[in-house]
């Protein structure tokens, strides 16, 4: 009988825990068990204000499936706990929906009350939710001079699946101007100028539904109002504040669980930071490593591989040129060309555009020099396709490096005439010129006594402003006076042909990251929950959680 006591009494024990275990776990988990969809599109457009804050708008395409709950509420997470209810607006299909308020299933965001629009098994609705969230620019960890944003999408642990037409762009605060703009560790898929900001997008066609991604820019202070320390220590916080809680609600049942946040905590605090990237004019490069290296780029192709800045790039494009006698500079101040007529054979296609842009008083058309550009970029990135791009850059990397090697015991003049145009793609090039040259005297070519700014010295080289004769002795001048000539002849040329280099970088750039087709026309809805999260600085992670309806 003892023994028949004891069995009842343990199966009693049993039911009640059960029972309070039904209890203290929240209700909306019970609830929420049948929502079941698919989160066929979600836009994500992320404005960085000047006031430090961001101004998130999404648009979500959503499918629920057949058997499932009808999705009257839609949950959508925030990347912190300062967003601001009052701007929230939203519609569904299309019509005005009143009904927002913090969400009562996530720890931070908004519930959405579609109301008469409700999403019906088997039915696709859409969502589009704009929304103020302050307080969203950080401290950089890479460079004190720098601010960061970064921003992880909503998604939905849990209750989405299958694929998602996922896309974020961020805007950079108005003024930011392109080549001060910084990606992390993901990198862009295409990127282009609005007005007075530059965008980033992040494409990813065949994102998962329940995945969480992670995006972030840096860009300098100067153009927000405040920048916030590293939010990292309250997020550690916030995590051991969940152990706790959990631990202290669900102790029997939770040690599995304690140990895998632990172990989340320690990623967090372990996490290297994230590196930070100028945005350049070059397309991102497929790499494939079965083709090894690309080999034969001319020196301008391998400066446009190397990203190098744009005006020194046309600058190169003119030397090489005047090398061989396609024109020649008549005036320094203002910039004046004169064509050959004719004009040379073998002349490369973006040497061909760059004559094309001189007009007939000598100076150069900027429209016409940044299609000659675009062209270019394209071109080099056709050539780059199929061959290992990170080993392509190594390579004329160091054939720059070999350059400056070879004209530092240069006695002819075809040793610098060979090497000037790959040492000029070096970014230290006018640092580096009076280190390699020093006192010695220096054999220059020919051609570099071409156009009437060239002020050689008496003793050598024709009269200015006529072509050196390709024999005879070399015309050597003394080392100091060759780097000093080089340099401010390099950097006023560039200033002259370009005379605001952001300005033409952003030109080129619209159109080598063309905007991207919009298709606003097919706004999403978010029918499921899940979480955003948003830490901004390089360094940080963000303690958040998918889930909700």
């Amino acid at each position: 009988m003892v023994g028949v006591r004891a069995s009842r009494i343990l199966r009693l024990a049993v039911g009640l825990l059960l029972v309070a275990l039904v209890l203290i776990l929240p209700l909306g988990t019970a609830q929420a068990q049948d929502y079941s969809f698919t989160v066929d599109r979600m836009h994500v457009q992320v404005y960085i204000q000047e006031d430090s804050s961001v101004h998130i708008v999404y648009d979500i395409t959503y499918t629920n499936d057949l058997g499932a709950h009808v999705i009257d509420i839609a949950d959508v997470g925030l990347p912190n706990d300062y967003y601001d209810l009052s701007s929230a607006t939203a519609t569904i299909n299309g019509q005005p929906v009143s009904g927002i308020y913090e969400s009562e299933w996530l720890d931070t965001g908004v519930e959405v009350h579609l109301g008469a629009n409700q999403i019906m098994p088997g039915e696709t609705g859409t969502l589009h939710l704009e929304i103020s969230n302050p307080h969203m620019v950080y401290q950089d960890t890479e460079d004190e001079n720098y601010a960061s944003v970064r921003f992880y999408p909503h998604y939905y642990e849990g209750t989405g699946h299958g694929t998602t037409d996922l896309q974020l762009s961020i805007y950079f605060p108005p003024g930011v101007q392109p080549d001060e703009t910084r990606y992390h560790d993901q990198e862009f898929t295409q990127a282009y100028i609005d007005g007075d900001r530059p965008v980033m997008i992040w494409a990813v066609p065949n994102a998962r539904a329940d995945q969480q991604y992670q995006f972030g820019v840096s860009f300098p202070q100067q153009y927000v109002r405040e920048v916030y320390a590293d939010p990292g220590v309250d997020v550690v916080g916030a995590v051991i504040g969940l152990i706790g809680a959990l631990f202290g609600t669900l102790m029997p049942f939770t040690i599995c669980g304690g140990i895998a946040l632990w172990i989340i905590l320690g990623v967090v605090i372990g996490s290297k930071r994230r590196r930070s990237r100028l945005m350049d004019y070059m397309p991102p490069l497929v790499s494939v490593e079965g083709l090894g290296i690309k080999r034969g780029l001319t020196a301008v192709e391998a400066a446009i591989l190397l990203e190098a800045p744009l005006n020194k790039v046309l600058t190169m494009i003119l030397f090489g040129l005047l090398k061989k006698g396609a024109v020649r500079v008549v005036s320094d101040e203002p910039l004046r060309l004169e064509k050959a007529d004719p004009l040379p054979e073998g002349l490369h296609p973006y040497e061909n555009d760059f004559v094309g842009a001189i007009k007939k008083k000598g100076d150069l058309r900027q429209k016409d020099l940044t299609k000659a550009i675009a062209d270019l970029v394209k071109e080099t990135n056709q050539k780059m396709k199929g061959f290992h791009a990170k080993d392509t850059i190594a390579y004329y990397k160091d054939i720059v490096a070999r350059a400056w090697k070879q004209v530092e015991s240069a006695d002819t003049p075809e040793i610098v005439d060979e090497n000037l145009e790959w040492m000029m793609m070096d970014e230290d090039f006018e640092q580096k010129m009076p280190e390699t040259f020093g006192s010695r005297p220096v054999p220059m070519p020919a051609w570099w006594w071409l156009y009437a700014g060239s002020r050689r010295p008496a003793t050598s080289g024709p009269s200015v402003g006529k072509a050196a004769p390709s024999t005879g002795a070399p015309r050597t001048v003394p080392g100091a006076m060759v780097a000093h000539t080089v340099v401010s002849r390099v950097e006023g040329l560039s200033n002259r042909i370009v005379t605001n280099v952001s300005d033409f970088t952003a030109r080129v750039t619209r159109t080598t990251h063309p905007v991207p087709v919009s298709t606003s026309s097919s706004r999403g809805l978010s029918g499921g929950g899940g979480c955003a999260c948003a830490c901004a600085c390089a360094g940080c992670a963000c303690a958040c959680a998918g889930g909700g309806r």
